[in-house]
């Protein structure tokens, strides 16, 4: 099984010699839209399931949504997809998790973390708040064995001056944790962008039991940044390869 995730910020390209996104807004760093670049990206590597995070849902439901036509380009007929929050930067649209795969789905669901209803003002002047994240998972039969793939984005603490190791955010950190160690009874897989670098110091419960094991660990997932995306897949499983892919 091929497994791709990727953040496509609402299917955007950072410019190039883009400024820090921390001290600047949202569509300043940000090239025009080119949906058909990743869509591009993912056919040549062939995956069977791709894992979105900052997808994009239109209001208009006459209009496709991203996932959708990713769905298309990959010939795939399996997509589920859940709205998370207001798009950044298109007016009328959602940003959302996107579950899209080559297996029937049986069943999916989303599972929502509580909320710290953060909130600051940007410099540009835009206020941000935190939205109601959580994981998508979709259930799906491979080799005559029911399998979990998870997708999530989680809030990204650091942009509201804030620590997700903080006391403060412990119940969020204990939830996920029950939530993951109870999806790890059967075959599981677990995808996104957590926006933290390690989480062994967030989740020690899940990698002590060996619930989980990352795939890759201390590999750079966004430029500046270190590792913001994880994939963990439960003790079911054996890791074959794995490649981080720069853009253009």
């Amino acid at each position: 099984m091929r497994i791709a995730s990727w953040n496509i910020a609402e299917g955007h390209l950072l410019k190039k010699n883009s400024p820090d996104f921390l001290a600047h807004g949202n569509s300043s760093v940000y090239d025009k839209q080119e949906i058909n670049y990743f869509a591009e990206k993912l056919k040549i590597n062939k995956p069977d399931i791709v894992c979105l995070q900052e997808s994009v849902l239109f209001t208009d439901q006459n209009k496709k949504s991203q996932a959708q036509i990713i769905s298309e380009a990959l010939e795939f007929k399996h997509t589920c997809e859940q709205p998370y929050g207001k798009s950044f930067i298109k007016k009328g649209a959602l940003t959302a998790l996107s579950n899209i795969t080559s297996y029937k789905i049986r069943k999916f669901n989303f599972h929502q973390l509580p909320n710290p209803h953060l909130s600051i003002v940007r410099p540009n002047g835009e206020k941000w708040i935190s939205f109601d994240v959580g994981f998508l998972t979709t259930q799906i039969t491979y080799q005559k064995t029911v399998i979990n793939i998870t997708n999530c984005h989680l809030i990204p603490f650091h942009y509201f001056n804030r620590d997700f190791e903080e006391p403060d955010f412990k119940n969020i950190r204990d939830d996920i944790s029950s939530f993951l160690s109870l999806l790890a009874e059967v075959p599981t897989i677990v995808i996104g962008d957590f926006n933290y670098n390690s989480l062994n110091e967030l989740f020690p419960r899940l990698f002590n039991k060996n619930s989980y094991r990352e795939a890759y660990e201390n590999t750079e997932t966004a430029p500046g940044k270190g590792q913001q995306d994880h994939i963990l897949f439960s003790n079911h499983w054996d890791l074959k390869s794995y490649k981080i892919q720069k853009l253009k």
